[in-house]
């Protein structure tokens, strides 16, 4: 899935396009023209900090949607067994497997279906 823009800042986007060669072991490079478009629509559509999941970001620009703070938080306590051992789930960074409005950038509780297990109740 392409991450909603919003789940990152500005500075991590343009940390991630700079590295496109080595894109979590792929090539995901682009022409330049494409680079530019996308690049700016990434950025205009960042998440700003203190936000979402941006909270407590300390001025960094992670990467990984997975390193951040809040989504550590968030996802504190589901076990293995409901995700990285889960085989409808497999990894965290595979947010459609759980949230149904992912496309839209939506990831309210009562919207999270894990697979084998069902809706989320906290």
């Amino acid at each position: 899935m392409a991450y909603p823009p919003v789940l990152l800042p500005a500075r991590s986007w343009e940390k991630l396009m700079a590295g496109l060669e080595n894109h979590f072991d792929d090539n995901a490079e682009l022409l330049p023209d494409e680079h530019a478009k996308v690049l700016k629509y990434l950025i205009s559509n960042a998440g700003f900090e203190g936000q979402g999941l941006l909270q407590d970001m300390q001025g960094k620009a992670p990467l990984r949607i997975t390193h951040l703070p809040e989504f550590r938080y968030e996802h504190d306590e589901l076990s293995a067994a409901m995700t990285t051992e889960n085989s409808g789930v497999i990894s965290m960074s595979n947010c459609d497997a759980c949230h149904q409005d992912t496309a839209l950038a939506r990831f309210e509780e009562d919207m999270i279906n894990i697979p084998g297990f069902g809706s989320w109740e906290d």
